[in-house]
């Protein structure tokens, strides 16, 4: 017989696996006994097993290694308590019976490696989607936060140039400035025209109380001695309200009117009221 080529056939690997026949496991088991070259090769592939093993492990986190601590603990109990009853009933097991529980062993530990590498595995994958997650939403928080600070500084800097306009606007020697007084009852009520002469253009800067439901104030300049719709208190932007064109005006009045405003005033309800 030719052990070297019995030995490289595969039958020791299958033997030591466990997936050898029957008649191919006892004749391993007959010939280990008969050649010590059969017996170092099932012992070496033993080894290699179990050091491929060890090799490519993974440290668990500790809470999967307490955990399956309990687990084997709790099963290899069971397992020596089996094993003593076991014996107390039956024959001491013979070396051909002693073989593949050495296997079956060697594999058992096996398979728990294989499962601590498959937690550990989704353990890790769980740890860096949930970094990813919180990245993104930092990230998500930091670019609206971002946009939010863009659209406020646009509006800052939108209101700041028009204030700056209106400020080199009243400072033009053709812009006239009209202090509108309050009539009597009506004291809480203040507003002041601008008026370009040169340009006509009239700005109004008022201080009104609200006006109740269905109701809007109205601008009025008396030119010949007659009121001139000069228009709503409704576009105003930063307190000024641009008015309506006017020229050769010589008073200003506000009065308070139907919603939609009105085509004569009505004096009964004139609110404020100043000379050029």
């Amino acid at each position: 017989m030719n052990i070297e080529e019995y030995i490289e056939s595969g039958i020791i690997e299958s033997y030591v696996l466990g997936i050898a026949t029957p008649e191919e496991t006892a004749s391993v088991e007959s010939l280990s006994t008969q050649y010590p070259e059969i017996k170092k090769a099932i012992k070496d592939f033993e080894l290699q097993l179990e050091k491929n093993a060890f090799e490519h492990a993974v440290t668990p986190p500790k809470e999967i290694h307490d955990l399956l601590r309990v687990q084997l603990k709790d099963e290899f109990q069971q397992s020596t308590l089996a094993k003593e009853s076991k014996s107390k009933s039956a024959p001491t097991p013979t070396i051909q019976q002693k073989v593949p529980g050495k296997v079956f062993s060697l594999w058992k530990y096996a398979a728990v490696a294989s499962i601590i590498l498959l937690l550990s595995s989704v353990a890790l994958n769980y740890y860096f989607y949930s970094n990813y997650r919180d990245t993104k939403s930092n990230y998500d928080a930091l670019v609206l936060a971002n946009n939010t600070l863009q659209a406020n500084n646009n509006l800052y800097k939108a209101k700041f140039n028009s204030l700056q306009s209106k400020l080199k606007m009243l400072e033009d020697p053709d812009m006239r400035v009209i202090q509108l007084r309050a009539l009597p009852g009506k004291e809480s009520n203040t507003a002041t025209v601008f008026w370009d002469m040169k340009s006509s253009d009239v700005y109004l800067m008022p201080t009104l109380t609200a006006p109740p439901s269905g109701k809007e104030y109205q601008l009025w300049a008396i030119i010949d001695g007659k009121p001139v719709d000069a228009g709503m208190l409704q576009n105003c932007d930063d307190g000024m309200c641009k008015m309506k064109n006017m020229a050769g005006v010589q008073a200003f009045a506000i009065t308070l009117e139907n919603k939609g405003g009105s085509k004569t005033p009505d004096l009964n309800a004139m609110y404020l009221i100043g000379k050029v």
